[in-house]
Formats: structure tokens, sequence, C-alpha cells
């Protein structure tokens, strides 16, 4: 889409205009479809929104601006019912202790995960509480939670032929087990400024997230790890609406209105036009409603250790809510 400003005379238009030195201003307006993926930046690939504004200069090479904004697909995380019961999961590691000409496998070592809800936004903090039961013969230093982004590119819509990228984004430690005994941690971790999960609106780039609990062993000896899927969102869950029971479950994908090529119209190109009937009037960013003391979001840049895009010298990082006080969920108070 490439609004053009033609010269225009006495109500008619004419080719070229004498433009006197000073101050111009010119005023675009061009109506975004309602069903635009949320700007991502990646290693291996983007979704990237930008202005460009070309200056046509007869006899001189022409002048290129470039300008990056973010577009932010609304996730409320109260609209899936999934991500409001606890997540609960397992793992069972053994190990095996080799002498001479065999090799016996150890009693095996169970770590189980617990987080009350599995859905945040960026700003809350996710309370982790992790219980050990180490049977085995390997002592464990401390334990690693990290926040783990993961971005999936297809070669083209929905194939076959795939490529990962797998970004740490933040990392908390605690103490370690010893052997053969029994510990419980409690790991507080906050969400940093990124997307929201979204793996149905494009279907190019898919992004989701999980919470990844490592047990830190020997060198010579395989790390146990344990992943716990979670929903990033652009809305917290109500405190109101958290459900108690303690069942383990099975992550949904959130649910999102699918990515169609043909599902908008082309704007009418010319700058003073009405956005035509095929959009949906919305505001550049939605009404803000205080739920349960939850102040409105702040939109901070991206925190990330992919590269930035790099438009004409300039780094550009998207902008996501953050949500500085919102309900606090608890392993202690839901039960």
């Amino acid at each position: 889409m490439l609004p053009y400003v033609p010269s225009i005379e006495d109500g008619k238009l004419k080719g070229e205009v004498v433009v006197q030195p000073g101050e111009y201003i010119y005023t675009f307006s061009c109506a975004l479809p309602v069903d635009l993926p949320t700007s991502v930046e990646g290693d291996t690939g983007h979704i990237r929104y930008c202005v460009i504004v070309n200056l046509d200069r007869p006899m001189w090479p022409d002048q290129e601006f470039e300008e990056c904004f973010t577009v932010l697909k609304p996730v409320n995380l109260n609209d899936n019912i999934a991500l409001r019961y606890p997540l609960v999961k397992e793992a069972r590691k053994t190990f095996f202790i080799c002498c001479l000409l065999c090799c016996c496998e150890t009693s095996p070592v169970f770590i189980t995960a617990r987080i009350p809800v599995s859905g945040y936004t960026p700003g809350q903090t996710i309370e982790l509480s992790i219980n050990i039961n180490n049977k085995s013969d390997q002592k464990f230093e401390e334990f690693v939670v990290l926040i783990v982004k993961h971005i999936q590119y297809h070669t083209y819509a929905n194939s076959s032929r795939t490529t990962f990228d797998t970004i740490e984004l933040e990392e908390q430690r605690c103490l370690g087990c010893n052997t053969n005994q029994s510990q419980s941690r409690t790991v507080n971790i906050t969400v940093p400024p990124v997307p929201p999960t979204d793996e149905s609106t494009s279907n190019i780039v898919k992004v989701s997230y999980l919470l990844r609990i490592k047990g830190c062993a020997d060198c010579c000896r395989e790390d146990p790890v344990l992943d716990l899927p979670i929903t990033i969102g652009t809305y917290p869950i109500l405190l109101s609406n958290v459900l108690g029971q303690t069942t383990t479950i099975t992550q949904q994908p959130t649910s999102l209105a699918p990515y169609s090529s043909n599902g908008y119209a082309a704007p009418n190109t010319h700058p003073s036009a009405v956005p035509t009937d095929s959009f949906q009037t919305i505001p550049s960013a939605p009404t803000f409603s205080s739920d349960e003391g939850i102040d409105p979001p702040t939109y901070e840049e991206a925190t990330s250790k992919a590269q930035s895009g790099d438009i004409n010298g300039k780094v550009f990082k998207p902008s996501y809510p953050v949500y500085r006080r919102t309900p606090s969920y608890s392993t202690d108070t839901i039960n």
C-alpha cells in the first residue's frame, strides 16, 4: 500500500510542483486489517511493519525515509478457561553407573513442578514450586529456571519444512538437592516485555513459550530437564477467574482468529480517503478498564537476545504492554 500525494492546481491534478523552502506537513492515513499478527523479531526471521515515505525528485535521486512501528494482536488470557488452572508436571530421570564391562541403572530422581496458572502477561511474576525427591546417587548443586521463547518458521504457508529459534529470556537459580534427600524450592521469575503467544494468526511465523527447569548434574551426566508450556497474553487473568483445582492439565493453544491472505480488501491508497467497508474501525490502542486493581500497562521495548531490526542505521525494537500491578497467583493460596 503506497499512498501518493499528487500536485493539485485549480482542482485538477498536475504532474509536478515546485516546493519552496520551508516546513510542510502532509497527513496520511491507512486502516490496518484487524487480523494482523503481532510484531516479532527473531534471529532467523521477523514480522515487521514499517511506514516508507519516498520523496520523488525529478533529475535527482529519490530520498526514502522509513519508520517502523509495533502491531499488537490483543490476547485476553481470561478468554481461555484452561489457562486459569494450576499446571503440574513431573519428570523422572535415572543415571547409569559403569564399571569394567557392565553398567547398572541408579534409582531415579523425581522432579515435580507446579505453577498456579499457565497464562501470564509481561511484568507479572511466575511463582514456581519445585519438589525434588532424589533417590539417585547424583547430587544436584543447583536448579536453573528459564523462560524460553520458541519461534517456529515455515518455508511457506503451513509448510512442513520448518526452522526454529530458541531464545532464553530470563533466568533464576535456586539451591539443589543432595543424594537420597527430598527438597522443596520456590522460585519467582518475572516475564519480560515479549510478544504474546500466537500459533495461529500467521501461517509463517508461530510464537510459543515455556518455563524450563534444569537440574545441574555432574559434567559427565545429562542434566534432567522439565518443561512447562505457558501462554503469554496482553491482559492478565483476573484473580476471581483463577480455578483452584490441582488436576494436571494439558496445555491448549490460545484461541486466535486464523490469518488469511484473502481475508480483506486493499484500501483506497489516496491519503485523504475514508477506509473501505471491509475494515472495522477500531482505535489505535484498546481502551483500558481497571479490574481488581490492575493498573494500565506501560509499553516497553522487547527484551530478547535475538537480533533487532536495523532500519537505516537505527535499531528497531517492538514495544509490548507491561503490567506493573497485577493479581498475584500464589501456589500456597490456590489449592
